[in-house]
């Protein structure tokens, strides 16, 4: 045998092994998942993890609040973001200013517009009020401007005044703040600032 017959059983070969992965690839192809699909279901099934987070809730195309954090996980099963060193700011307020939320952690229902916040929250408006407490949830899709709610004990602190309790409902849009229980006040007819 010589050699040019050789090269010619080899490329003979060569060419039915091509056509031969080739029909296999027509017939299976309607089998085979489509890169779109297989990326749909694995983006779906997955949870994401950010190292920090900015989200802005508009209305009119104006921003109405705004969500970050040091971090956050989105559970896409339940539907809810876990951020750390929560800072949620609302913008202008009217008299208010803008009123900034801000805790060591928190858990955003962003489709509800609901954030709740554990862990050292305070609350302080633009006209000089500050709110403590250790948990807080805000309601986006309640009055005018939304709802901070907290249940457990909270301090509210102005320039001449301090007022602890147990609960709070703080209506950002009627400009109203009421404390459930056990509530006592402290008047300080001179600023205590710089104190």
């Amino acid at each position: 045998m010589n050699r040019r017959d050789y090269i010619r059983r080899f490329l003979v070969v060569a060419l039915l092994a091509i056509c031969a992965v080739l029909l296999v690839l027509i017939l299976f192809y309607e089998k085979l998942s489509s890169p779109t699909d297989v990326i749909e279901n694995v983006v779906m099934e997955a949870d994401v993890e950010l190292k920090t987070f900015n989200y802005t809730e508009t209305v009119d195309g104006a921003p109405h609040w705004t969500l970050t954090g040091e971090s956050a996980a989105h559970d896409f099963n339940q539907d809810q973001t876990h951020i750390t060193q929560v800072r949620m700011q609302l913008y202008d307020q009217k008299d208010l200013g803008d009123v900034v939320l801000t805790a060591r952690e928190g858990m955003a229902l962003l489709s509800e517009q609901q954030v709740a916040v554990d862990g050292d929250v305070v609350i302080q408006s633009g006209n000089g009020y500050t709110v403590k407490t250790d948990h807080a949830t805000y309601f986006g899709n309640r009055s005018q401007a939304g709802v901070i709610e907290s249940q457990v004990p909270v301090q509210i602190r102005s320039e001449q005044l301090q007022l602890n309790g147990v609960g709070l409902v703080f209506d950002i849009g009627a400009r109203t703040m009421q404390m459930n229980s056990d509530v006592s006040a402290v008047f300080y007819p001179q600023s205590t600032e710089g104190k």
